[in-house]
């Protein structure tokens, strides 16, 4: 209750104050730990299973709903493990999601997009030894990639296009990985791609989607979304965004987000995260700037609500 009075109080009048009380108590989306787990461990159940199965059934000209005689088959245990799980950023709490998948092995996840050599080679023994055990003679290659992370609010920095129309983001960073994956023989050449998100806003699904078919991808990518934030979510009363740019402290620009007053990419979310608030959420909820400085400007010393742990800071260069 302190902070959220002291909060309030640097909003210069009491139609301000008002206006944002009604905000935090009426718009304000807070995602818990709980909640944020709960997501995490469906998605084994409802994406990573069920897809195999699906793969599966095709294979074995099986009907869909015969899930005991699919499950049972050595072409379900092998398809199931020949699936690499790769963390985008720490956001993707691999921790969580690998106890939550009670069918995959501890050795098919990897906390990054980059895999050096040395453990690329480890990853496709340990993938033939797991073949022979269920008597699979599938090739010991990975032939389906999941790259996971927690929260995309415009989805620029996953996937976008440069000013020549190539890849960029941290999409690109995997293309690089697969690569060299495919030549060192753990990835298939023909493998495939499904992006799981825990949680992402309409307007990124939209452009991620978008993305994946002007890039030609639709053929290898595809996107699983567990929560998807409705566009209706958005910020767009325009007493609270004159609101947003006011509380905007100039001292937070930088050449990664430069004025994010209505949040990154004016995304206008009303989000909080239990572990961090992201910066495409309205300024006011994030965007602390007490203590911060900036050559050249002077600090408004503004309070956020929720103050965000930026990636790219200033004093920690």
């Amino acid at each position: 209750m302190e902070s959220l009075a002291r909060w309030l109080a640097q909003f210069p009048d009491p139609a301000a104050r008002m206006r944002w009380i009604e905000f935090v108590a009426e718009r304000l989306v807070f995602v818990s730990r709980a909640e944020l787990d709960h997501a995490i461990a469906s998605v084994y159940y409802d994406v990573v299973r069920r897809d195999v199965i699906d793969r599966v059934a095709a294979r074995m000209d099986a009907p869909r709903f015969a899930n005991r005689t699919i499950v049972e088959s050595s072409g379900f245990r092998a398809e199931q493990r020949r699936i690499l799980v790769l963390a985008l950023s720490d956001g993707a709490r691999l921790d969580i999601l690998r106890r939550s998948s009670s069918g995959l092995s501890h050795e098919q996840f990897f906390p990054s997009v980059e895999i050096a050599d040395d453990k690329a080679d480890d990853l496709r023994d340990k993938l033939s030894q797991a073949l022979s055990h269920f008597g699979s003679d599938a090739l010991a290659q990975f032939n389906h990639v999941l790259l996971v992370d927690d929260f995309y609010g415009s989805g620029t920095s996953l996937i976008d296009t440069d000013d020549t129309g190539q890849m960029k983001g941290k999409a690109r960073k995997f293309q690089n990985t697969a690569a060299k994956l495919v030549e060192r023989g753990a990835l298939a050449a023909d493998y495939k791609v499904t992006l799981v998100l825990y949680i992402a806003s309409a307007a990124a699904r939209t452009h991620i989607e978008s993305q994946i078919d002007s890039l030609g991808l639709r053929e290898r990518w595809s996107l699983r979304v567990v929560q998807t934030l409705p566009s209706t979510a958005r910020v767009e009363r325009a007493e609270l965004l004159d609101d947003c740019d006011w509380f905007w402290d100039p001292v937070l620009e930088d050449g990664h987000k430069k004025s994010a007053a209505r949040g990154y990419k004016d995304s206008a979310l009303p989000l909080v995260l239990f572990h961090n608030t992201p910066n495409n959420s309205v300024s006011p909820l994030w965007a602390d700037s007490a203590g911060r400085t900036l050559a050249g400007a002077t600090s408004l010393n503004r309070r956020a609500l929720f103050p965000r742990y930026e990636r790219h800071h200033s004093d920690r260069p």
